[in-house]
């Protein structure tokens, strides 16, 4: 069994350039010799999910979609999906039913157990999420966030990929004030008494819950230099939403999209961090990111006995 079992999140920009993603996806897993263990996709529009699975040869595990929307509705244009390599070291639960009650996106959920040496499985679960923060309400983030304190109950291992789109505590705008799209400035925004203020909310419920903020570790424990970069450029359709120089904090603003799991796991973090590569920046407006466990660590960890208590 290979030494690191990887995750890797990309949000694809509406899927626009999905063939050249897929091919650069293919040729990344040839010259690793292996895709990741798991895909996490966003924004990918209907049939996209079933492509990328086919042309991968992935499983694909797609949030659930309220069929009774319009069809026009981002709600099912914009999909959240998780891909598994069926050859890999991470094995989908059967029975597992993804729902979804909650406001705007749904993500997209799945348990795995992982494949230990011997060919059994881990006695414990690895829960794995794929998410997309609502973009235009600090409320809906806020829930979306607790949702996933909810998934991982007390002794349970999760894993959540995301675009979660706002900051994390210390990484957040100083003031949105001088931001010239002034919609964008209320969508990213919370209200602090009678202030409005950049939101880091989902960062601060994470954090609360349990959650730890895998790049960040990376970039400030495993000295992985970028590893906490942002993960999105302003092009020329977003000039107006950006924010002054003088309004940002002194260590740069932190990437809106993120990876967060149980601190239980961050033990068995090896390496985290941004693809940076011009090639791959052309074919969507953020950068894919991935995740490395150590093997021996992860079934250590997933093979610890726990009681997990059902309130």
């Amino acid at each position: 069994m290979d030494q690191y079992v990887e995750i890797l999140h990309w949000n694809t920009q509406h899927g626009r350039k999905l063939d050249a993603a897929i091919a650069w996806l293919r040729k990344r897993a040839k010259a690793a010799g292996r895709m990741p263990a798991a895909l996490m996709l966003n924004e990918l529009q209907p049939g996209q999910g079933e492509h990328v699975g086919g042309e991968l040869g992935l499983l694909h595990y797609p949030a659930p979609v309220d069929d009774g929307l319009d069809p026009a509705d981002s709600r099912r244009r914009n999909l959240n999906a998780i891909f598994i390599d069926p050859d890999g070291p991470l094995v989908p639960d059967p029975e597992w039913v993804a729902n979804w009650t909650g406001p705007w996106m749904p993500p997209a959920t799945l348990p795995v157990n992982l494949r230990n040496p011997d060919g059994t499985l881990s006695s414990r679960q690895l829960y794995l999420a794929c998410e997309h923060a609502c973009y235009w309400h600090p409320g809906y983030r806020e829930t979306t966030a607790r949702f996933y304190t909810v998934l991982g109950k007390d002794g349970r291992l999760v894993h959540v990929d995301g675009d979660f789109n706002a900051w994390t505590v210390g990484r957040a705008p100083l003031t949105l004030a001088n931001v010239a799209d002034r919609a964008f400035a209320q969508n990213r925004s919370v209200l602090c008494g009678t202030a409005l203020v950049a939101d880091d909310i989902a960062d601060r419920l994470m954090t609360a819950g349990g959650f730890v903020y895998v790049h960040g570790h990376a970039a400030e424990y495993l000295g992985i230099e970028g590893a906490d970069a942002p993960t999105t450029d302003h092009g020329p359709d977003k000039e107006r939403q950006l924010i002054p120089e003088e309004d940002q904090p002194e260590r740069g603003l932190s990437a809106i999209d993120r990876t967060y799991t149980t601190a239980e796991l961050i033990p068995a973090v090896i390496d985290a961090n941004v693809i940076t590569d011009p090639d791959v920046d052309a074919l969507a407006d953020h950068k894919p990111r991935y995740t490395r466990y150590g093997y021996p660590d992860l079934v250590a960890i997933t093979n610890l006995p726990v009681e997990l208590v059902h309130h």
